[in-house]
This record gives structure tokens, sequence and C-alpha cells, in this order.
């Protein structure tokens, strides 16, 4: 039965409410009862950031945190930047969660339920990679995985991530009205904005354009031409960024001065025993949804550059790291983002498979075997969330 437009407002209001509040839960655990997180040593940046005592390549959080600690002021609300920042960081997994859902609807809103497109955007805020203890004590560290509770910057730029591959898809396809010279426009400084939220996806987002053109778009030299103007801001960007963390001497910043240096799996093989068998855990639903339904998953441009980003990304998590901050896994967090956006339009790519005249649903042992594999994920991660609340560790 068709529910009626009221109530179907009301059935998402509740789930959006039901996850900031599982997010609020989290996030104020990690301020006031000692989750282990980075969220104390981004608040404690905040006004040595402001106040120029401090430089950060990417303060996009610190200012909008600080920026809203005022307002409070003038509100009479009086909150600590610490509450501002669990308030947040609550909104943007609601707002992450809201543009999974707009695109599940944009891509099946005719084959399925606004429960179904629910219930599955839910997921994806969960899934990890697949546990196994007896590999690895550890869930995230030398897993890594799309989803992770501990960093503030990563849900700064999930939702940056989100857009800029949809929309660039989008603008390539020559959709009339993403090729409009406002929207293309807004989208150029929005994949900069991003870099300053965390630059990490976009220095493997990038190249993966430049693969996915030379695939789809192969001689279309005008079309290259216009994706190289609109990432000449964020390449600016990305300079300053270089520039400044890498070569310049900014005395009130030693803490953050470094330099990139050329490791093979260095990084990977301090947390992993073994390096291929954390990539299986990390991708296993993906990869067996690409091997299944290879054809159609080459024909799907959204699923193609989210693999080439995970590839990019992995080799970049593989190959760079810090010297000094070696343990930090600097690259890593952009094969993080890539994992959630390959999880993301994988499963979108897995719903349309399920409605394909080809396949006799829930009959076929691949469909069968997809579902398990992805229901291992979502197990895993659920399971990482409760544990991470319960022992304090997000490792």
């Amino acid at each position: 039965m068709e529910l009626s437009k009221n109530l179907k407002l009301l059935v998402r209001l509740f789930v959006y409410f039901f996850i900031g509040s599982l997010a609020w839960l989290i996030f104020y655990s990690q301020a006031y009862y000692g989750l282990s997180t980075d969220l104390g040593t981004h608040v404690n940046r905040i006004l040595p950031i402001i106040n120029g005592e401090y430089f950060f390549p990417h303060p996009l959080f610190h200012y909008i945190v600080y920026y809203f600690h005022k307002l409070s002021f003038l509100l009479t609300l009086h909150w600590t930047l610490l509450d501002i920042s669990v308030v947040l960081l609550s909104l943007l997994v609601v707002i992450i969660f809201d543009i999974i859902y707009r695109i599940a609807v944009y891509f099946h809103k005719d084959n399925y339920s606004l429960i179904s497109l629910l219930i599955v955007s839910l997921s994806l805020l969960f899934v990890t990679p697949i546990y196994l203890s007896f590999f690895n004590t550890n869930l995230y560290l030398g897993q890594w995985g799309p989803n992770t509770w501990h960093s503030p910057t990563i849900f700064m730029i999930k939702p940056f991530s989100l857009i800029c591959l949809f929309f660039m898809v989008k603008i390539n396809q020559g959709n009339e009205w993403y090729n409009k010279p406002v929207i293309l426009l807004l989208f150029s400084l929005f994949m900069a904005l991003s870099a300053f939220a965390k630059p990490s996806f976009i220095i493997s987002f990038a190249p993966a354009t430049g693969i996915f053109l030379l695939m789809y778009y192969w001689k279309n030299f005008k079309l290259y031409f216009k994706i190289f103007i609109l990432f000449l801001p964020t390449l600016a960007v990305l300079i300053y960024q270089y520039i400044a963390t890498y070569s310049n001497d900014i005395i009130s910043t030693a803490d953050m001065k470094d330099e990139i240096i050329f490791t093979f799996f260095g990084v990977m093989k301090y947390y992993t025993p073994n390096v291929v068998i954390s990539l299986i855990l990390a991708i296993a639903f993906p990869f067996f949804l690409f091997i299944i339904d290879l054809k159609n998953c080459i024909k799907n441009q959204y699923l193609m550059i989210s693999w080439f980003n995970v590839i990019i990304s992995f080799a970049l998590a593989s190959f760079l790291a810090e010297k000094f901050k070696f343990g930090q896994a600097a690259f890593v967090f952009g094969y993080i983002i890539s994992l959630f956006l390959l999880f993301v339009f994988s499963v979108f790519h897995f719903l349309k498979l399920l409605k394909s005249k080809s396949m006799i649903k829930w009959k076929n042992a691949k469909i069968i075997f997809l579902v398990l594999i992805y229901f291992l994920h979502l197990y895993s991660g659920i399971f990482y969330f409760f544990r991470y609340l319960l022992t304090k560790s997000y490792m």
C-alpha cells in the first residue's frame, strides 16, 4: 500500500532524527566520555588558527565551528567549541545520509519504496571492511574502510565527495542543467572548497577523472579542456597547501612540517599482516559485484569513476607517506573516502541489478552470494560502531 505524502514525510523525519541521535551519542561520548578521537586535537587548534598563530592546511571544519560558536553567543546559548563540534558533526552525518538518500531516489524512485531506499541509505553509513578477528584484531587500522567515526575532517569532506562525483559524471554526459555556466562556476569553486575541507579526496579524484575521460570520452579534447578549467581553482589551492606544508618555514606550526617520501606499501604493512587480504576484506562486495556483472558495471559511469578513484587513492596510500608522521597514514584518508563512494555507487548498481529482467530475484545464487557479502560488511560495521562505544577505541 502506497504511503500518503504526509506519512512519507513523517517516516523520513523519524529516520533523520534517529540518525542524528546515533551520531550525537557517539560524538558526545567522544567529547565528554573519553572515546578515542581526533576531535579534541582539532578543537584545541581552532583559536590558534583563527588568531593566525597556527597554520593548518585544511581549516574549513575549524572556521565553521568558530563562527557557529560566535553565533551561539549572539543567541545567548553560550555553547563551548566542543559543544558546537558535537552538533556540527551530528548534522554532517544527517546531511551525508540525506545526499545518499536523494541520489538513491534519483536512480531508483520508480522501482523501490521509500522505506527500502531509507534502509539502504542508512546501511551505507555503517558498512566497514569484513571483520576477521583471527586475521587482524583491528577492524579499522590496516583494513581502513568506508566508514570510521573518529575523524571530524572525514565527515567534513564526505558531502563534498558525493556531490563532486555525481556532478562530474553529469557534466561529462552533457546534461544541459549541469553545464550551465553558473552551475559550472559554482561546481569549480565547490571542488576548490573541498580541498579546504580535506585535500585527501581531490588529490585522487582529479587523476581518476582524467582516466575516466580517456576511457569514456576518447578524443573529446573540448571536454578535456573544460574539465581542466574546472579544476584550476582546486589546483591553485593544492599548490598553496603543498608549499605551505612542505616547503615554507612556518615556526608556529612546526608540528605540521614534514616531507613526502616514497614507500613500498610501508604504511599498509605497518598496520596489517597481509595487504592483499586487507584489501579484499575492504572491497569484497564491490569487487564481487564488479566480477559478476562486469559488462553492466563498465557501462555504469558513476561506478567506474568510483573504481578509478579507489585505484588511485590505494596507490597513493601504498607508495606515499609523510616522513615524520609516518604512522598517521596521511594518504590513507583519500582511500577511505574513495571506498565510501565505491560502496554507495556499488549498492545503487546492485539495486538496479535486482530489478533486471535477466535475474531471477532471490533464486539466483549470485544475488544471494552478493547479499550475504554485503550483510557481512554491514554486520561488521554495526559491530564496529558499538565496540567503539564500549571499548572507546576506534582501532
